[in-house]
């Protein structure tokens, strides 16, 4: 089958031009021969130049252009040889001089396409050029007991292929495939000159490369495959141990090209790379085991997938950078940068002491759990490095866990099925906006947004070191319980809806808060600016609820020990209990309706109380206004101070004042009971004073 982007070779019909890096369990690497060809048959002839360079007179071209040479020994030294191309008397070489035509060829039958073939049992050192001289032909080298490179090159010729595979030749003389089952190439010591060839492939079953490689078009293939002229790839069964590993740059090893492909096709062998530079073009990588990559430089752009990855070293891409792995995916020291987009995606995904930066959008994506410890990941830099906004930061995966990093974006998105988690020592900027979801959001660490946030999950956990802060509106949405322990700040307005909130921090707006929860217990300050909403089933306040604006709560029950306030109008309403040990404060007007209001603390309506529930204000609890005060229900009974600068009406069922209580009123005080009116203490007033009671005791 065929593989998306594998170039098909270059010779005269398509002579294969894939590249192939793969490392084998190599047999033993033979030592160092001296310059030896060896023909195996046909009309291939050898000779020498006057300078004593060997010269191979290749065989006459076949109808298709190609001369198909094969040989017992195929060796270059490092004087090396000259392909005899000629058809004139005499022909200009670079390694020979003046050299004699070729009598096996015709003028104007040159051939397009040169197989070097060997079918003799050893391997092939190349130590030197080789070198087509007269007219341009493609060039290969095939040798299935593996081919060695110590200081080879090639010059005049356009397309060089080396290759462990046997050559599979048409009914017309054409190259059909190349069979790869066997044979590892080495590059090793003074390395691989193909600078001078528009392309090369190297195509076998594993390659080793422990010196230099420079080319421009570079094309890998590794693995035991079938690649025919068109460039489809199909695997075939290999010969002898499975290689450990496919293609192996090693230490030394580094590959300098304009354009560099790979594709490693045997499953679970890996490939060790390094040192990666694709002046002018793209870096394509594609393994089916194991991909370890460290350093990189593609002027166009970086692909890699492959089963497993590691990357480590630095990293760099003109255009995008997408880097893909089936299973686990691990970032270890390593700097990504990008001048376009970033993309990592993955199994398992791990961030250690990486940095991951884009001029453009930036997506983590992990199937499983991502993880990142001392890191960076940043979308929307400048060519300074700074974050710049308009550019998308997205991450993904069942859990993240975020140590000591720092996220930053014009928009950060990041989802998590299980735990999202950012630590003390982590930060998260979106310069336009912030959205996090997950199962548990964990925020230890410092949140920003330039514009809104959105978090939702099922259950919220924070620090008192924790810090959240949006220029814009933050709505928070939790299906569980949402603790907050640390410092909120919504520069509009804050929306916060959860089955329970467990407050002890600061949830602030600069506008107006709306808060809406089944069970609600604050012992930090919730606050703003503007109004503030809260409708919640059970409250427990034991610290301060305050708003600038109007302040409303509707409840089941509530529970103050804290204070509840409004430099505007307050208003409570609670289906069953209004407990106050604390203190109730409106700058503006106090209205309250509840099934029953047990007050022990502190009530004060400035301008107006208005109250309507049954009522037990208990000894030392205090009732003040600067304006009238209202109160209806069923049963009243005060023992503490009321106190109002105008008028006080009570309307009720029964009506009950203690030993202890001061009622007090300047404009009039009006009493309506419909039963009994039980009056003790005092009540003073510079009114009237009327009572209106089925009974009245005093």
């Amino acid at each position: 089958m065929k593989k998306n982007n594998e170039p098909t070779i270059k010779t005269h019909h398509q002579l294969l031009s894939y590249t192939l890096c793969a490392l084998l369990v190599l047999q033993p690497v033979m030592p160092a021969l001296a310059a030896e060809v060896n023909i195996a048959g046909g009309n291939t002839q050898l000779d020498k130049a006057g300078n004593g360079v060997p010269v191979v007179n290749i065989a006459t071209p076949n109808q298709s252009g190609i001369s198909h040479n094969q040989y017992n020994d195929f060796n270059v030294g490092k004087e090396g040889l000259i392909l005899n191309n000629a058809t004139g008397q005499l022909t200009q070489s670079q390694l020979g001089g003046l050299i004699q035509n070729n009598p096996n060829l015709q003028a104007g039958h040159e051939a397009k396409a040169i197989i070097n073939e060997v079918v003799g049992a050893n391997r092939s050192q190349l130590q030197g050029y080789l070198e087509v001289a007269g007219k341009q032909a493609s060039v290969m080298v095939a040798n299935p007991y593996g081919i060695t490179c110590d200081g080879c090159g090639f010059i005049n010729t356009p397309n060089v292929t080396l290759t462990t595979g046997k050559t599979i030749m048409d009914a017309n003389g054409k190259l059909q495939a190349l069979e790869v089952t066997q044979g590892a190439i080495s590059i090793q010591g003074k390395g691989l000159d193909a600078s001078q060839s528009g392309a090369l492939s190297i195509i076998s079953r594993a390659t080793e490369i422990n010196a230099q490689l420079y080319a421009q078009d570079l094309t890998l293939i590794a693995g035991s495959n079938r690649v025919d002229a068109a460039g489809h790839v199909s695997a075939l069964q290999g010969k002898g141990d499975v290689p450990k590993v496919a293609v192996d740059t090693g230490a030394l090893g580094g590959m300098y090209a304009n354009r560099i492909r790979l594709v490693s096709s045997e499953k679970g062998v890996g490939v060790n790379l390094g040192n990666l530079n694709a002046r002018q073009g793209d870096i394509q990588l594609d393994s089916s085991g194991k991909l370890t990559l460290n350093n990189s430089l593609a002027q166009g752009s970086l692909n890699v997938s492959a089963t497993e990855m590691t990357l480590g070293g630095n990293h760099k891409s003109g255009q995008d950078m997408v880097l893909s792995s089936q299973g686990k995916l691990s970032v270890n020291n390593a700097s990504l940068n990008s001048d376009q987009q970033l993309a990592l995606k993955g199994g398992d995904l791990a961030l250690e002491q990486s940095t991951l930066s884009a001029a453009k959008a930036v997506t983590v994506d992990s199937t499983g759990k991502l993880r990142a410890a001392n890191s960076t990941v940043q979308a929307g830099s400048d060519v300074q490095g700074k974050l710049v906004g308009g550019q998308t930061l997205t991450l993904k995966g069942t859990e993240q866990q975020w140590l000591n990093s720092q996220l930053g974006a014009g928009t950060v998105l990041a989802t998590a099925q299980n735990n999202l988690i950012l630590d003390e020592g982590s930060t998260l900027t979106g310069l336009d906006g912030v959205t996090l979801q997950g199962g548990t959001l964990n925020l230890a660490g410092k949140t920003s947004s330039g514009g809104d946030a959105t978090l939702q999950g099922t259950d919220l956990q924070s620090t008192r070191n924790s810090l959240f802060n949006a220029q814009g509106d933050i709505h928070l949405t939790f299906s569980g319980n949402a603790n907050w322990q640390g410092q909120l700040t919504a520069g509009r307005d804050l929306t916060l809806q959860a089955a329970t909130l467990d407050n002890s921090g600061q949830l602030a707006a600069n506008r107006h808060n709306q808060i809406t929860a089944q069970s609600l217990n604050n012992s930090g300050l919730m606050q703003a600016q503007g109004s503030q909403n809260l409708d919640v089933g059970q409250l427990d306040n034991r610290g301060q609820l305050q708003s600038a604006g109007a302040l409303t709560l509707n409840a089941e029950t509530v529970n103050n020990r804290g204070l509840i306030g409004s430099e505007q109008q307050l208003a409570l309403t609670v289906r069953d209990i209004l407990h106050v040990d604390g203190s109730l404060y409106a700058e503006g007007p106090l209205n309250v309706r509840a099934g029953e209001f047990l007050l022990a603390g502190r009530t004060t309506g400035k301008q107006g109380i208005a109250i309507n529930s049954n009522l037990t204000a208990a000894e030392g609890s205090v009732l003040l206004s600067s304006g009238d005060i209202h109160l209806q229900g069923g049963e009243l009974m005060l023992s503490g101070l009321l106190s109002g600068d105008r008028a006080l009406t009570v309307t009720g069922k029964q009506f009950t004042t203690g030993n202890s209580a001061q009622i007090q009123a300047k404009d009039s005080i009006t009493l309506n009971t419909e039963k009994n009116a039980q009056l003790a203490g005092v009540f003073t007033t510079l009114g009237d004073l009327n009572v209106v009671a089925g009974t009245a005791e005093n």
